[in-house]
């Protein structure tokens, strides 16, 4: 029986959870309001800019941070070159991103790409220091000032951005606002006496933080490259206005599916890592918690592809409905790559955490050389040929995990498939009644309408078909009661 998580990991898991629940929140909140302000032409040109920068300032920031937070022995001469090589990444970031950008510029064709980039540029240092003072922090456990500084300046940001879309402002808006949040962000992070080191730097202790910090950005230049290379190859076929929408499309399913997904990921990988070395109870608590998932995570999904055109046109008006195609797509394939997280987590927990890369980047691969190759007329096409692209790569992630993983076939299977199978008849449904609601109702209306069906279909279908999953979520007070065996 293993024993109850301490209180300061369970803090620490609430303040994660909470931080990532206000930058989801005040992020999607921000990039609806900012989108329709600006248009999907504005939106579009952004997203070029920003996939290539941000793609730096995220490979700057985790350099240091699990660098810094895993270490054995962190000596001050450990602090000390931590804080020398945080200042040359910053530094080296900062110039290569605004030396490129006329060249990416040139390649897009896109002339106003080049003044935008190099006005996000300021974010790649200011990533970098929230990345090395993060890391000294989260070893101290300080995961509260960690999540409230970055929060701070997600929210800030955020304002940043809607305040700067009402005021006329263009594909600037975006920007400003990623700068304004990583900013303030930073200079929250400098306050913090960790961040200034107390003794000189060792060349040897330099080499250390490099070695792992280089593995851990080559994690990250694959897992951050997987989209932001995709962005850049549409926008060498899609004219700014179609991959703005394409851009809002995986924005909407990634803010929803990477909340999800990251609270599963930090409590399940929490919940299984202390069973390593009982496979068999692995599984059941992976069973659990995939079940759990499914329950929440299906039939909002299921429901987003269902109700796409009226959603899209509820939250950003006729100027978007070019992304309902899209949106619908991407959202079933994400009900896909949810089905597998257990998996994921299984891998992880079982010592072999690299196995998930490789997946990944043979999916980036064959997805970037497709949209190079394939001619692309809609932003439809695009999200058609990225989730084609997933499903081609799907049997490498199947058999690694089976053969290097110890995760075998039948472990894969989603236990919770009957919980997929009643979303999808919701869906259906949902999708079905959609064409006899009248056509001149708004769309708030149509949605509300859309909703309390799929409410009344889903609730009791899981129930009657997937209560297994209701009581791994809700708890046992739901599950029938069983007289106690006699002593």
């Amino acid at each position: 029986m293993s024993a109850a998580a301490p209180k300061g990991q369970k803090s620490s898991g609430a303040w994660l959870a909470a931080e990532g629940l206000a930058t989801a929140a005040s992020s999607f909140l921000a990039m609806i309001i900012t989108a329709r302000l600006i248009g999907p032409e504005a939106v579009g040109l952004s997203a070029l800019a920003l996939a290539f920068v941000q793609f730096a300032a995220i490979c700057a920031s985790s350099f240091f941070q699990d660098a810094l937070v895993q270490r054995p022995a962190l000596t001050p001469r450990h602090h000390g070159a931590a804080f020398v090589l945080m200042l040359g990444v910053a530094a080296l970031g900062y110039g290569l991103v605004y030396a490129a950008a006329p060249g990416l510029a040139l390649l897009l064709e896109q002339p106003d790409i080049a003044p935008l980039a190099r006005l996000a540029a300021p974010s790649v240092p200011c990533m970098a220091i929230t990345g090395y003072v993060s890391g000294l922090r989260m070893r101290h456990h300080g995961f509260r000032a960690v999540a409230l500084r970055l929060a701070a300046g997600n929210l800030t940001g955020a304002a940043t951005g809607i305040v700067l879309a009402m005021r006329g402002y263009g594909a600037e808006a975006p920007v400003l606002q990623v700068v304004a949040a990583c900013g303030l962000s930073a200079a929250l992070m400098l306050t913090d006496r960790l961040a200034w080191p107390t003794a000189r730097p060792g060349l040897s202790e330099a080499g250390e933080i490099m070695s792992y910090g280089g593995v851990r950005v080559a994690h990250q230049a694959v897992y951050q490259a997987y989209y932001r290379a995709f962005v850049l190859a549409v926008g060498t076929q899609l004219s700014a206005a179609a991959l703005g929408q394409l851009h809002l499309a995986f924005r909407l399913v990634d803010q929803t599916r990477n909340l999800i997904h990251s609270v599963a990921w930090r409590f399940g990988l929490a919940r299984l890592a202390p069973l390593q070395h009982d496979h068999a109870a692995q599984a059941v608590a992976a069973g659990g918690i995939a079940s759990a998932l499914g329950l929440v995570a299906f039939p909002l999904f299921a429901g987003m592809a269902a109700t796409a055109p009226d959603l899209v046109r509820a939250m950003l008006g006729d100027g978007f409905t070019g992304m309902a195609m899209p949106l619908a797509i991407l959202a079933v394939q994400t009900i896909g790559q949810l089905a597998r997280t257990h998996v994921g987590l299984l891998v992880a927990a079982r010592g072999w955490p690299r196995l998930n890369l490789y997946p990944t980047a043979a999916t980036a691969v064959v997805v970037v050389v497709a949209t190079l190759l394939i001619p692309m007329q809609t932003s439809a096409h695009a999200a058609l040929i990225w989730t084609v692209c997933w499903l081609a790569t799907l049997p490498v992630s199947v058999v690694l995990a089976a053969r290097q993983g110890g995760v075998g076939f039948a472990e894969q299977l989603n236990p919770n498939l009957r919980c997929g199978a009643v979303a999808c008849a919701t869906g259906v449904v949902v999708a079905l009644a959609a064409t006899q609601l009248p056509v001149n109702w708004t769309a708030v209306q149509r949605l509300l309408v859309l909703v309390s069906v799929g409410v009344v279909v889903y609730v009791p279908g899981s129930w009657f078909f997937a209560r297994d999953a209701v009581v791994a979520l809700l708890g046992p007070r739901l599950a029938p009661s069983r007289p106690a065996p006699r002593a």
